[in-house]
């Protein structure tokens, strides 16, 4: 929140202010073929509010202090992953309901077939609320130009190395933020690196790498 200002004409300024986005070229590779798949559009530097960003914006419109506002954030979590693994859906008023999305381990297509221990829990799905939808209406948005140049495949080896200097692994999103490129750019790239052994995947792990033998090698 801006210093020396109340929650209403920070409130007020948002929404005013547009969210900025980044529109780039979506690329489709598929062996030796590339070809463009639309536009791809990103938010540009918004990061996410944190717990206790979160909890000083309730205590602004409450009577309770910070601390109690997280207490509650806290056991609000807690109920509400004891609520889900016994199968209920948690609806908050005026924002929404969470429910389990369930699944199979693997595709089947006979239900004789599926046992107790085929199904498991794939994720949470969210689905907003009328009320909410509403106060979502009116955003502003502003595409910023992208000058960023994409670092190329060969180019990026000096990087990865950098990057290794201060961090145990590497992902592919951090490959994709680092050479400016898609995420599907970073998959073929990432793989091409684990096929010479530049990278390998980290034992137990399929999004993150660690140095190949390869890696510091002076061979291109």
């Amino acid at each position: 929140m801006s210093k020396g200002k109340t929650p209403v004409e920070t409130d007020k300024e948002s929404k005013k202010a547009p969210i900025l986005c980044r529109a780039s070229k979506r690329t489709i590779v598929t062996g030796s073929e590339r070809r463009d798949d639309g536009i791809r559009i990103t938010r540009q530097g918004l990061s996410p509010i944190t717990t206790e960003e979160l909890a000083a914006e309730i205590q602004h419109g409450s009577s309770l202090t910070r601390g109690d506002v997280i207490h509650v954030l806290t056991e609000l979590q807690d109920i509400m992953t004891k609520c889900l693994r016994k199968g209920q859906m948690v609806c908050l008023d005026k924002i929404g309901t969470f429910d389990l999305s369930i699944g199979t381990t693997q595709p089947m297509y006979g239900t004789r077939d599926i046992h107790d221990s085929d199904i498991v829990a794939k994720g949470i799905t969210f689905r907003p609320t009328e009320a909410l939808l509403k106060g979502l209406e009116g955003i502003k948005f502003h595409v910023i130009a992208d000058t960023r140049s994409i670092i190329s495949e060969r180019s990026s080896i000096p990087l990865i190395r950098d990057w290794f200097d201060n961090h145990d692994v590497i992902t592919m999103l951090n490959y994709a933020t680092m050479c400016h490129c898609s995420r599907t750019t970073a998959r073929r790239r990432i793989n091409n690196l684990l096929a010479t052994h530049r990278l390998e995947r980290l034992p137990h792990s399929t999004t993150c790498y660690v140095p190949g033998v390869n890696l510091y090698s002076t061979n291109r």
